[in-house]
């Protein structure tokens, strides 16, 4: 394991092609630590090379997403805003500087990355929009969407002008798969009944090729909020997680127009001394890789699920309080060369 810096971070675990890669954050000790882990039955797990370091000057750096082998890391760094596109493969890391609205108290900014499939192209998406509550806010400044794309190494506006609705905010940290981005968001103008309004929740694609948003509508049993969502990507689907108190259902998106969504299964531990933090990832077998808490001693660990014995398989990798870690297919590249 490798210390390379004090700067917080999402902590992160990366599978795939038998490499993890594994970028974890101790708030206790404010410690960044990387380890690159080969998941091989033979040799364990190993150590890998350091975070460059305009990751580690980066302020509270999230990992805004994986794509062909680049991972992609956001933060603050005065007097602005920055993004740095890193190849842990070869060693080379890009710095971004990513623009921020003259109002910025009064929007947020969603970000997106992935690599273009055609072209193989590196691209980082901004959305900005309005928060809610605020009024008129579009006479302040337009809804804004902009590309940035590493062969120019330059912001542009989009190709196309089908800028998803003014009503849907609140984007979460998008998953790319098979060459689109998908974000979680909220449509704002929401539904109406008997005790008041609600909204609604849906999934908004952007394909990188095309640049051109879309809308995912998910089954009224997700789209009305009653319980926690979160998406995963397995192998080439995308993978939507509704956590209901320790219940968890897992649907994956079909192809087809419109998209669909199947329920793969239900997962749920029902042991007095174990419960579920929460879904991480899948292993490259597709068995779902959660966070474990044991009663008492509050001991977590990581564990692999098997859905259809409903059996749980300790990696034995035990996670102090304060680390968190998440679990990303991973594929070696030369981009960035």
């Amino acid at each position: 394991m490798v210390f390379v810096g004090e700067r917080r971070c999402f902590p992160v675990v990366v599978e795939g092609n038998g490499l993890n890669f594994g970028v974890f954050m101790d708030e206790i000790e404010r410690e960044q630590m990387v380890v690159l882990m080969v998941d091989d039955d033979d040799d364990g797990w190993r150590v890998s090379p350091t975070v460059p370091l305009l990751v580690k000057n980066l302020e509270c750096p999230v990992l805004i997403g994986i794509s062909h082998g680049l991972f992609c890391f956001y933060g603050d760094y005065q007097p602005g805003c920055r993004a740095v596109i890193w190849n842990p493969s070869i060693r080379k890391a890009v710095d971004v500087v990513v623009p921020r609205v003259t109002y910025y108290n009064l929007y947020r900014s969603a970000l997106g990355f992935g690599v273009c499939s055609k072209t193989s192209d590196a691209k980082i998406v901004t959305i900005t929009h309005s928060q809610s509550g605020i009024i008129d806010m579009e006479s302040v400044n337009p809804w804004q969407v902009e590309v940035f794309t590493l062969t120019t190494r330059a912001w542009r506006s989009l190709y196309s002008d089908n800028l998803p609705r003014k009503s849907v905010k609140h984007f979460k940290l998008p998953v790319v798969v098979d060459g689109c981005l998908y974000w979680l968001a909220h449509n704002c103008d929401g539904i109406t009944v008997d005790d008041g309004t609600f909204t609604t929740d849906l999934i908004i694609s952007f394909d990188l090729t095309s640049e051109e948003f879309g809308e995912v509508n998910l089954p009224d049993s997700l789209a009305h909020p009653h319980c926690s969502l979160s998406m995963h990507k397995l192998r080439e689907s995308l993978v939507v997680v509704e956590d209901n108190r320790q219940v968890y259902h897992l649907w994956v998106m079909e192809d087809g127009v419109p998209k669909s969504f199947q329920k793969l299964f239900t997962m749920s531990i029902h042991s007095p001394g174990v419960s579920i933090v929460c879904l991480r990832g899948f292993m490259k077998t597709g068995e779902p890789l959660i966070e474990l808490r044991t009663h008492p001693g509050n001991t977590r660990i990581l564990a692999a699920y098997e859905p259809y014995s409903n059996s749980i398989n300790n990696l034995r990798i035990n996670v102090r309080k304060g680390l968190y870690y998440f679990v990303y297919s991973y594929t070696e590249t030369l981009l960035l060369l």
